[in-house]
């Protein structure tokens, strides 16, 4: 059976295309979308099996999906909020000095409501190589996400299909999430770093003057000569993680993440396979550094102490 809509804010029709299917899962044939739509989403022109990507923001599912949100909350106190930004200013004789400053300002409270972080994957069935969501439980509990996740599918394809994995359930059984992609180890001159982080905030929706923050920020921490530097696929673009791998240091550092910066203790191989939300909320041990006047200071000296033990 297949959906077609531009989005939906309640179930009610999409229910009745299930047949009374307590279970189903959203896919749409691979051979019926383009290379470019492909590329876009960050499935790359020509995605193997077993491939599991969070989609590229195109629009305000994906970005929701990827990056979560923040509802103003006028009823709580005003909470405190420090913004990184580049100007220029003139000293008394007129010479002018560029730079990155940083001005604090109470601010009406926002309360983040976290990315639910849907992943789409490729798999076969009988019937062909699909891209498909989770499995959706179409309960009333569950409506909410439900509704997210179909409106997800609608905004990457336009048409969805509803399968129904338990009379065709999918073949492929093994999934690989590819939510970063590590640079080889080795040292980098920061220009070619430079470049590559241009390349992955430039899809991004921040402005050139956040991308000049975030640049300087990450070119700090590159002085403490990580191990490797891994950059954020798809819905992660706008992410960067700097790896210490010795000293069991994992940088957490981009343009959206919570206006802080966060180091983790954990095997790499576990983190990289985390979701931004599980990273965050999870019960891994973190430092955050806040992104305000003293942020240089601050991590400047957890990284020189953890260089030095």
């Amino acid at each position: 059976m297949k959906f077609k809509a531009n989005s939906i804010r309640t179930l009610d029709r999409f229910l009745k295309c299930c047949g009374g299917r307590n279970k189903i899962t959203l896919g749409v044939k691979l051979d019926n979308i383009s290379s470019e739509r492909l590329v876009e989403i960050g499935l790359g022109g020509t995605p193997e099996e077993g491939l599991s990507i969070l989609p590229r923001v195109i629009g305000k599912s994906t970005s929701f999906n990827a990056n979560g949100k923040e509802i103003l909350r006028p009823d709580l106190p005003k909470e405190q909020y420090s913004v990184s930004y580049t100007s220029t200013t003139y000293d008394w004789h007129r010479n002018p000095h560029y730079g990155m400053r940083t001005r604090t300002a109470m601010r009406i409270a926002r309360e983040h409501i976290h990315a639910p972080a849907i992943m789409l994957s490729i798999a076969k069935t009988k019937s062909g190589t699909y891209i498909t969501s989770p499995v959706l439980n179409l309960t009333e509990d569950n409506s909410t996400l439900n509704i997210h996740v179909i409106n997800l599918m609608l905004e990457c394809f336009d048409e969805i299909e509803i399968l129904d994995t338990t009379k065709e359930p999918l073949i492929t059984t093994k999934f690989k999430k590819v939510l970063w992609t590590v640079l080889p180890k080795g040292k980098y001159p920061w220009d070619e770093i430079s470049k590559l982080i241009s390349s992955n905030t430039q899809s991004t929706s921040a402005s050139d003057s956040d991308k000049e923050v975030i640049e300087a920020r990450l070119k700090l921490i590159n002085v403490y000569k990580p191990d490797f530097i891994a950059t954020g696929h798809a819905g992660f673009n706008g992410y960067f993680i700097f790896g210490f791998e010795d000293k069991n240091i994992y940088v957490l550092e981009s343009i959206f993440l919570d206006n802080a910066t966060y180091i983790f203790k954990k095997d790499w191989e576990i983190l990289s396979q985390l979701t931004k939300a599980e990273i965050i909320n999870g019960n891994l041990e973190y430092e955050r550094i806040v992104h305000n006047k003293v942020w240089k200071r601050a991590i400047g000296d957890r990284l020189s102490k953890a260089i030095r033990n």
